[in-house]
């Protein structure tokens, strides 16, 4: 369903602390004409988490306006699963193509806890999801069992693979084959996970260097 690069944009603010639109506009073209093949907003490592729902919804519209026909993704990564749930039908009604889902950064779950989670905001949004997996960052493992768990609902596309283990990738085409669109979280290894399968890119370097980006991943393609 998707692949390509996927830039996880930065959100952009004026000097009184309001969401920058202008700036918005003009940075996200950058990397549509760049030929990037979607837009993430307001990503979990960065300021997304200190927005409002009212302001990420803000972003979603903003986005929308200027991705044209490539898809927008919404990043739920709420403490409680009832906050994303909520943010997820918010997303749906406000025009995004999917959602980008990370499993509690405050609570970190279980397995069962992992997949009632990633279930709930599933469920509530009705719209495609890339499940975020990042034990780094956030202390929860969306193990490939965990995945298991997932395979028979359709609403989950893909995975945003961040272990920073490159044999993780292989471990879910071993066990799914192409059930799932594998998309590598983890700048520096891009070229392995590119060069073992996987079909896209989450990418942060993209917001920096998006012609070099795109480049990158149509020369390992």
């Amino acid at each position: 369903m998707w692949s390509g690069v996927f830039p996880a944009v930065t959100t952009k603010f004026t000097a009184d602390d309001r969401l920058d639109h202008a700036e918005m506009e003009r940075c996200f073209g950058l990397q549509i004409d760049a030929g990037c093949d979607a837009l993430i907003v307001c990503g979990s490592l960065g300021e997304g988490p200190m927005l409002s729902h009212d302001e990420k919804i803000e972003v979603v519209e903003i986005a929308r306006k200027v991705a044209g026909k490539r898809p927008v993704l919404l990043t739920i990564n709420e403490a409680a699963t009832r906050d994303g749930a909520s943010l997820a039908k918010r997303a749906a009604k406000s025009g995004a193509d999917g959602l980008m889902v990370v499993p509690s950064p405050i609570y970190h779950t279980n397995p069962e806890e992992t997949v009632a989670t990633l279930k709930a905001v599933a469920t509530a949004g009705g719209l495609p999801v890339m499940i975020y997996s990042n034990r780094v960052a956030y202390r929860v493992d969306v193990t490939v069992d965990v995945m298991e768990e997932l395979a028979s609902d359709d609403l989950f596309v893909a995975i945003k693979e961040s272990s920073d283990d490159i044999r993780r990738s292989t471990e879910i085409f071993n066990r799914f084959g192409d059930r799932f669109d594998v998309f590598t979280g983890v700048d520096n290894l891009a070229f392995e996970a590119l060069a073992v399968g996987a079909v896209g890119w989450v990418a942060g370097l993209v917001t920096a260097f998006p012609k070099e980006t795109v480049a990158i991943y149509q020369l390992m393609k």
